[in-house]
C-alpha cells in the first residue's frame, strides 16, 4: 500500500524535501542508534555513550560501518527505498546507494548561528571532485534514530533550492562549486526536527548541510542515496537543467512535471 498522498508529492515537488514522520518502526530507530554507538569508538576517539562531557567539541566523521549490516538491507534496500520510488517512480532506482550514519557533536560555543549548505556530489574546496563532474545521484534520505530539538544539529535545507539550481544549470550545466552554489537568493534555510524513525527525503539538488548543534545531545541521523538505474537519465538533466529528467513519480504539474 502506498505511504504517500498526491499532496506529499507535490510538496515535494514544490519544496525539494519531504518529512514523513514515524517511517521506521521504534524497533528498527532502536536498533539503528545501537548500531551507531557500537560503531562510534572508532571514528570518534575518547567519546563515552555515558559522559555526555566528552561528546563536545568532538569531530567524528562518516560512520560507513553499519552499511554492510543486515539492518541496511532490511531498512535501507526495503522500507525507505520503496518510499524514495513512491517518488522518483516504480521500478527506476537502484538498490544499492550507500549508506553511513553521520554524528553531529554539540558546541561547547552555544551562541547558535545557521549554518552554510552545500550541493552533494559537485566540487567543493578539498573534496576531489573535479570540476565538469555531475553529481551522481538522485534522491536522498535523512534518517534520525535519536531526538532532535531546534539549533540541536538537525539536517538543514533550504525550500526549493532545487528549482533555483535547475534554473541555473539551464545556462551553466556543468559548471557549478557546491561549496559556493549559484548566484542567487536561496531564503532561509529550514532545520529537520524529529523524532527516531523520522526520515527526511530531498532531490539530490537541494542546498542542504548539518546545522549547528547548540543543544546538549548528539544528532545522530543515518544517511542513504538513491540513483537511477539509468545514470545517462541523471546526466542529460543536469544538461537540460530539468530537476525531474526519468522521474515518474511526481505529479504533473506544468513545467515541474515528470520528463522521459
Amino acid at each position: 500500500m502506498p505511504r504517500l498522498t498526491v499532496e506529499d508529492r507535490e510538496r515535494f515537488v514544490e519544496d525539494g524535501y519531504l518529512v514523513v514522520r514515524g517511517l521506521l518502526e521504534p524497533e528498527d530507530a532502536r536498533e539503528g542508534l545501537e548500531l551507531v554507538w557500537e560503531h562510534m569508538p572508532k571514528h570518534a576517539e575518547d567519546v563515552d555513550r555515558d559522559d555526555p562531557a566528552t561528546w563536545i567539541d568532538k569531530r567524528g566523521g562518516n560512520i560507513p560501518d553499519i552499511g554492510q549490516t543486515p539492518y541496511a538491507k532490511r531498512v535501507v534496500g526495503e522500507r525507505v527505498f520503496d518510499v524514495a520510488e513512491e517518488l522518483v517512480g516504480a521500478g527506476t532506482l537502484r538498490r544499492g546507494g550507500g549508506f553511513l550514519a553521520k554524528p553531529n557533536f554539540p558546541r561547547a560555543d552555544t551562541d547558535w548561528r545557521p549554518a552554510r549548505g552545500h550541493l552533494d556530489g559537485y566540487p567543493a574546496g578539498a573534496n576531489g571532485v573535479t570540476l565538469g563532474t555531475v553529481g551522481m545521484f538522485t534522491v536522498a534520505a535523512t534518517m534520525y534514530v535519536s531526538s532532535v530539538k531546534p539549533k540541536g544539529g538537525g539536517f538543514t535545507v533550504w525550500p526549493g533550492s532545487h528549482r533555483i539550481h535547475a534554473d541555473y544549470f539551464r545556462t551553466y550545466p556543468l559548471d557549478v562549486n557546491g561549496a559556493d552554489g549559484v548566484h542567487g537568493d536561496l531564503g532561509e534555510g529550514v532545520e529537520f526536527i524529529g523524532e527516531p524513525g523520522d526520515v527526511c527525503f530531498w532531490h539530490h539538488w537541494m542546498w542542504h548541510t548539518a546545522g549547528m548543534n547548540a543543544g546538549d545531545d548528539i544528532r545522530l541521523a543515518l544517511i542513504t542515496r538513491y540513483s537511477l538505474q539509468d545514470m545517462d537519465v541523471v546526466r542529460r538533466g543536469v544538461a537540460d537543467g530539468d530537476p525531474w529528467k526519468g522521474w515518474s513519480g511526481v505529479p504533473d504539474l506544468g513545467t515541474q512535471a515528470a520528463r522521459p
